[in-house]
């Protein structure tokens, strides 16, 4: 089940429910008010399906978090590194080795390789002691 468009967490629980903090994607309104991020005091905690029913009602205080999930991260990822998660090719290894060679800097070698920064540096790492054969992402 996901939360399209939040990431919730409990922050407390007072005498009058439990405190959550709600972070939106973009932000929200009501009536005069805009913002995204919220937080808030609950007792419960309802979801409503696509079709307007009550999919989820739960005591506030049994919520830990609640996220959009791995799929969800895993594409926000995707819009600034392509390959993110993807083992590495040995062409894209001899890409990484051109630019290497060339000098290139790490924005050029993450534009090339649809990787982040992090990703890359894994990689030399890899292909420094030669182990450039794993599947890192």
């Amino acid at each position: 089940m996901s939360a399209d468009g939040v990431t919730a967490g409990t922050t407390g629980t007072t005498g009058e429910g439990t405190r959550l903090r709600v972070v939106f994607t973009e932000p929200q309104r009501w009536g005069p008010v805009e913002a995204d991020r919220l937080s808030i005091t609950a007792t419960r905690v309802v979801f409503v399906d696509a079709n307007g029913n009550t999919a989820l009602d739960v005591p506030a205080e049994t919520i830990q978090s609640v996220n959009q999930g791995a799929e969800a991260r895993t594409a926000r990822l995707r819009e600034r590194a392509p390959r993110h998660g993807r083992a590495w090719t040995e062409p894209e290894r001899v890409v990484l080795r051109e630019l290497l060679a060339a000098g290139a800097d790490m924005a050029e070698m993450t534009q090339q390789t649809g990787r982040s920064a992090n990703a890359v540096r894994s990689e030399i790492k890899r292909l420094e002691s030669g182990a450039g054969g794993g599947n890192g992402g």
